[in-house]
C-alpha cells in the first residue's frame, strides 16, 4: 500500500512541484510579454502583399490564380489517369482499367467544378460592377 501511494506521487508529482512549474511558467510568459512592451509603441508599417485594390479585383486575382495552379495539375492527372487505362487494357486487367475510369471521370468533374466555380465568382463580380 505504501509503494502504490509513493508511485502515484512520483507519477503525477506533488502539489508544490506542480505550483512551482506553474509560476515558472507564469513568470517566463510575463518576461517574454514585458519584453516587447517597450517596441509595441513604435509605429510600424506593412506594406500590403496583396496587389488588388478593390474586392471585386482581389475575387478575380484569386480567381485567376486558382485556374492557373488547378489546370496543369488536371492536364498531369488525365495523362496519368490515361496511361493507366491504356496499360489496365495491354494488360487485360479490367480491375485496373475501372480505376482508371473512375480517376479519369474524377478529375474531369473536379476540373470542371473548379472551372465553374471561378467563372461564376467572375461572373458574379461584374454583374456586381455593372449594378
Amino acid at each position: 500500500m505504501l509503494n502504490e501511494r509513493f508511485r502515484f506521487q512520483t507519477e503525477t508529482g506533488s502539489a508544490s512541484d506542480k505550483l512551482w512549474k506553474n509560476k515558472l511558467y507564469r513568470s517566463v510568459i510575463f518576461g517574454i510579454l514585458a519584453s516587447t512592451a517597450p517596441f509595441s509603441a513604435l509605429a510600424v508599417t506593412i506594406q500590403n502583399p496583396i496587389s488588388s485594390n478593390s474586392l471585386p479585383e482581389f475575387i478575380n486575382n484569386i480567381s485567376r490564380a486558382i485556374i492557373a495552379v488547378v489546370l496543369p495539375i488536371a492536364v498531369v492527372f488525365i495523362i496519368y489517369a490515361g496511361f493507366k487505362l491504356l496499360l489496365g487494357s495491354a494488360q487485360g486487367n479490367p480491375g485496373e482499367m475501372e480505376k482508371a475510369k473512375k480517376m479519369l471521370g474524377w478529375v474531369v468533374v473536379g476540373t470542371i467544378i473548379v472551372v465553374g466555380a471561378s467563372a461564376l465568382a467572375m461572373a458574379v463580380v461584374n454583374f456586381a460592377g455593372s449594378l
